[in-house]
């Protein structure tokens, strides 16, 4: 039995705030939500409130710049959220009126 080889192309990636070589997998850095840039896990913020796999990361820039901006984000969230418990809370209240009529 010989041997084999098996050539494969890799991508090299460069964090564009540090020029560090990232391999950009889980869990190390990516490329930034707002502006796009490549960031390492040592330039890039993972966004706490996103609670997938693989969350929406930020450079430090975007991620500073865009406090008040996620605090409004926020705040509008709550409110449709809100909207939405007091919609499902009428809801629930007109099945219990009409199994209440029926009887």
């Amino acid at each position: 039995m010989g041997t084999r080889t098996k050539k494969q192309e890799a991508t090299i990636c460069f964090c564009d705030v540090c020029k560090r070589e990232d391999n950009m997998s889980y869990g190390s850095g990516g490329r930034c939500e707002i502006c796009g840039i490549d960031v390492c896990g040592l330039c890039s913020v993972a966004d706490p409130n996103d609670m997938g796999d693989y969350p929406y990361r930020y450079c430090r820039k975007c991620w500073d710049v865009g406090i008040p901006f996620r605090e409004e984000i926020a705040r509008i969230e709550n409110e449709a959220s809100n909207s939405v418990d007091a919609q499902l809370a009428k809801w629930t209240a007109a099945i219990a009126k009409l199994s209440k009529d029926k009887k």
